[in-house]
């Protein structure tokens, strides 16, 4: 019955992912980035994000969730998205810690900050690459999660997917 199972899994996840990168590009058309091989969306991740991909096998996750400049205090800089969207982290966990000291940065020619976070959510230990960006039409944050133990596994294929980043419209 195992061997059934882990045949439909993986029958099921090569159908539904690609065995190369590519440009994907989310639905409201305002992004795009380069999706891994071997990830695929996954539409349970984030209901506010606007890209949610991933590989639940290589413990590896993703999303960017975009705050348009509208919907923000008139001279809302990076530095105050980047300290309040990682507040919402740290509200869900039980435990919380920034791993180094900020990193300034730029992706694409837009301004960012990048914080490395182990945190403890629902009991599971995870930890995340928090990118914060902000371009002329708003913010953006791009989080990427696996557990520590996966975390380096994954980092290449979270900075390719980071480093790729591009806005649309």
């Amino acid at each position: 019955m195992k061997n059934y199972i882990v045949i439909i899994t993986i029958a099921l996840l090569t159908t539904a992912c690609s065995y190369k990168d590519e440009t994907i590009t989310s639905k409201s058309g305002t992004m795009s980035v380069t999706q891994p091989a071997f990830w695929f969306e996954i539409d349970s991740l984030n209901d506010d994000a606007d890209i949610r991909i991933g590989n639940p096998l290589l413990e590896a996750y993703f999303i960017i969730i975009r705050e348009p400049q509208t919907d923000l205090p008139e001279g809302y800089t990076l530095e105050e998205y980047s300290q309040t969207t990682r507040e919402y982290i740290k509200a869900g966990s039980t435990s919380y810690t920034e791993l180094l000291d900020n990193s300034f940065t730029r992706i694409n020619k837009l301004a960012a900050i990048k914080y490395t976070i182990d945190a403890t959510v629902e009991n599971v230990d995870i930890r995340y690459w928090h990118v914060s960006l902000k371009s002329k039409k708003g913010f953006y944050q791009l989080i990427a999660w696996s557990l520590p133990t996966k975390f380096e596994s994954n980092q290449e294929n979270f900075t390719l997917v980071i480093d790729s980043f591009r806005e649309l419209k």
